[in-house]
């Protein structure tokens, strides 16, 4: 590998805004956080598409225009930084990639879709060098040979490395006995092996090290509310819904749903849920849910029941289908309105960081403990 001979860092984020509220929570502590010293690019790849193809496993959705879609998140929840046009430097205005004679050492921060950041690489005369590359969505899509013409000092990846069906951004979501699954995991395959070659070095954030860290309420509280309203919205949705069990990830997400869902309450009712029989009415919804299962202790369907009877206490409010989403609940409007003042009154921690932990790595340059990433959020926050 080259060394690095400029004093500025060069950063890219490979990022899924919207998937779910992590990616933007980490966007957030960036454009916070690292304000000197960076050329930072954020890159948003299709990632999981919602439409997963017609009755062959074609693709019905472009990619390309969910990769535009996700870009609109950002500037739609970042106005100041992305409301006008997809480069942005703290303390004003810069002109195309020219920093400010009075700034020389401010930040810049650039926003791309995928396709739009191959062309950039491939106008670069020479191998574009990262100091780090934060790989924090599945990289669905994106040919391999493309990612060739980087050539990476750290690369952190939110995931398994050793264990990848453990982990969503990597094969977790691939399955392994059709033709569409069998192609995405040659794809990862190819993609992995240029990726880890041109890296000097590899972090790898294991899923189950990421569950142990939430986003704390008060991060949740200082956002502007161009970003935190749309991710309370997502929080909710999140809260009252449950993964299609058809999904082969559906069963180990619910072990991370159940966790968070669970401390959301108070000590005493998180006893009763734990302990006192599911209401006959949500067993019976659940039954209906997993209409292949029996329920026979079945860890999956008790930790479905014990959800659905947590929200119903958090929201007041009861489901009326077994359909375990918004749309289910008898009011989702009154649901929502009772869970932001449940919210407000007990503060609990919120999902995992999962894509937010990138950054602490980063600071750290190797995987802390638990509790080390803990402290270092806190004082990041504070």
């Amino acid at each position: 590998m080259s060394s690095f001979t400029t004093s500025r860092k060069t950063t890219v984020y490979f990022t899924d805004p919207d998937n779910e509220i992590d990616d933007q929570v980490l966007m957030h502590i960036v454009l916070q956080r690292d304000t000197e010293g960076q050329d930072i690019y954020f890159v948003c790849v299709p990632g999981i598409c919602p439409d997963s193809g017609d009755s062959t496993g074609t693709p019905t959705y472009n990619p390309r225009e969910y990769a535009q879609y996700r870009v609109q998140c950002v500037r739609d929840q970042f106005p100041e930084q992305f409301g006008v046009n997809n480069f942005y430097m703290p303390e004003g205005p810069a002109l195309g990639s020219v920093l400010r004679a009075d700034k020389p050492n401010a930040s810049t921060f650039s926003l791309f879709t995928w396709y739009d950041f191959q062309l950039f690489l491939l106008s670069q005369s020479s191998v574009f060098q990262v100091d780090t590359l934060v790989q924090v969505a599945p990289l669905l899509h994106i040919d391999p040979w493309k990612l060739k013409v980087m050539e990476i000092q750290t690369r952190i990846v939110m995931g398994d490395l050793m264990n990848p069906d453990n982990s969503m951004n990597l094969t977790k979501s691939m399955e392994k006995d059709t033709a569409e699954g069998k192609r995405l995991r040659t794809l990862y395959a190819q993609q992995e092996e240029i990726l880890y070659k041109n890296s000097t070095k590899n972090i790898s954030i294991p899923t189950l090290y990421a569950r142990q860290i939430p986003i704390p309420y008060a991060l949740m509280e200082s956002l502007p509310d161009t970003l935190r309203n749309p991710l309370l919205d997502k929080a909710f949705e999140q809260f009252v819904g449950r993964v299609d069990p058809a999904l082969p990830w559906a069963e180990s997400i619910s072990v991370a749903n159940h966790a968070t869902i669970l401390k959301m309450l108070t000590k005493d009712n998180m006893y009763d849920v734990l302990t006192q029989p599911t209401d006959p009415r949500l067993v019976t919804m659940v039954e209906e849910f997993l209409p292949f299962m029996v329920p026979c202790d079945h860890l999956y369907f008790l930790r479905l029941c014990q959800m659905a009877t947590a929200v119903e206490h958090i929201t007041q409010v009861k489901y009326k289908t077994s359909g375990f989403n918004h749309e289910a609940l008898e009011d989702a409007k009154v649901a929502k309105e009772n869970w932001l003042t449940y919210l407000a009154e007990h503060r609990p921690d919120m999902s995992p960081l999962y894509d937010g932990i990138a950054w602490v790595v980063m600071q750290k340059g190797e995987l802390p403990s638990v509790e080390e990433s803990k402290t270092i959020l806190y004082n990041a926050l504070n």
